[in-house]
């Protein structure tokens, strides 16, 4: 159904979509994770999302 829409409205769905689970992962993992690895959390989420972005890159 949403397939044959147009780009922009799908484009708007899948960004609001992204944006509720950075903001989950925010309110629930990242204070979590940054209690048992502080030094390197920002590190370790900064190449999380560069991985993800370069797999999506290579593979889309």
């Amino acid at each position: 159904m949403l397939g044959t829409g147009d780009p922009a409205i799908l484009a708007t769905i899948l960004a609001f979509a992204a944006g509720a689970v950075l903001a989950m992962l925010a309110e629930s993992m990242i204070p979590e994770a940054f209690a048992d690895a502080q030094p390197f959390i920002g590190l370790i989420t900064v190449v999380g999302f560069l991985v993800t972005f370069l797999i999506i890159r290579i593979y889309a």
